[in-house]
């Protein structure tokens, strides 16, 4: 989650009949300074889509996050320029909370219809799909994984949030080098996000660009946060059950590894719960078995035993600070764990999301709510 200054009072606003939610669109080149700003009614609409997996639950993963916005036309808006969404909460009775960055994307399509302009953009992980900068060294097959990921941020410009690099404790393939089974090596070009989810894989979790546009590395379990939505919006949860009959809902994690057919990993779990995980690294001609072992035997570690219900909550009433990993739990007595793994977020003044995480239905299989 962004680090507020003040969470208190941005959550006593989002509580108050009086609240709303005041949001800003800066649009044009890097500088701020050169941006055209849009507010009020200059705003058609503006949502954000967003998932944590790219598919089924698992760890390795960069996904971008894709904004669709409309608004009307005051200058002439470029391919390629940057978006910025700023908000801040506010209410009738003159309180007015920080600004708080929601996102910075980039322009990949834009329409113009009746002095409409219609964007799609996505964010900076859009942009990772560059050559990784690697040289190959004489007998080196692995690196740490933290070399890796510092060599990404630099390669594309970008800061790292705080405690990524220290979260990166586990060894790596080295970028863009095979060894054969004759103990030869080739040397193949990798990309920044290819690197990204390797590294991701093998510490256990995920990357993906944080509301203040900084490469976050978010594992598969955290802390659960303090308040991600106030108690006034609507809910619907799984096979239509009220929050009072949740806890019926089967709790798991399922995991599954990508790492671009170099190691492959698969974990699942059991209906008793009782030993919920098995996790197996192999394939991997870089690293020795004992190697993945113990990378296997970490990612379990993180995993194991932390069970995770399901859910699908329309409007919500969301803390602008929200984002995607962040837990919570919820009734019944706030006694479920939830990941903010997908959400569907739509910027005015209400500032509401749909937020969700698979869960599975009553014949077994994984549904994916989005």
């Amino acid at each position: 989650m962004y680090e507020l200054n003040n969470p208190t009072l941005v959550k006593s606003i989002r509580d108050s009949l009086t609240g709303y939610m005041a949001v800003r669109v800066l649009i044009g080149p890097r500088s701020d300074s050169q941006k055209t700003q849009y507010t009020g009614n200059d705003i058609i609409s503006c949502k954000i889509a967003a998932g944590l997996f790219s598919g089924d639950p698992s760890v390795g993963n960069a996904v971008s996050r894709k904004l669709t916005l409309s608004v009307a036309r005051k200058v002439w808006i470029d391919l390629g320029q940057e978006v910025k969404i700023i908000a801040q909460c506010r209410d009738t009775v003159g309180r007015t909370s920080e600004t708080i960055p929601v996102g910075t994307f980039y322009i990949v399509s834009r329409k113009l219809t009746d002095d409409v302009y219609t964007l799609e953009c996505y964010d900076r992980m859009y942009k990772a799909n560059i050559a990784y900068p690697y040289s190959p060294v004489a007998g080196q097959y692995t690196v740490p994984s933290a070399t890796v990921v510092q060599n990404v941020a630099t390669a594309m410009n970008m800061s790292l949030s705080n405690g990524t690099l220290a979260a990166m404790v586990r060894p790596m393939d080295y970028p863009g080098v095979i060894r054969t089974a004759d103990d030869e090596v080739e040397v193949y070009p990798s990309t920044c996000r290819e690197m990204l989810r390797q590294a991701a894989a093998v510490n256990g979790g995920n990357f993906i660009i944080s509301n203040d546009g900084k490469l976050k590395f978010v594992p598969i379990w955290q802390s659960v946060s303090d308040y991600i939505y106030s108690e006034c919006e609507s809910k619907e949860f799984p096979n239509g059950s009220d929050p009072e009959s949740v806890t019926s809902v089967y709790s798991y994690m399922a995991v599954r590894i990508f790492v671009e057919g170099v190691v492959a990993a698969r974990a699942y779990n059991t209906e008793t719960l009782k030993n919920p995980f098995d996790v197996h690294l192999e394939g991997s001609l870089m690293q020795t078995q004992a190697q993945l072992d113990a990378t296997a035997a970490y990612i379990l570690s993180i995993i194991q035993g932390k069970n995770i219900t399901g859910y699908n909550i329309k409007n919500a009433i969301i803390n602008p600070a929200v984002e995607l990993g962040d837990y919570f739990k919820s009734l019944p007595a706030y006694s479920l764990t939830h990941c903010v793994a997908a959400y569907n977020m739509i910027l005015d003044s209400l500032y509401t999301a749909d937020l969700s995480s698979p869960f599975t239905d009553e014949g077994g299989d994984t549904v994916w709510e989005a």
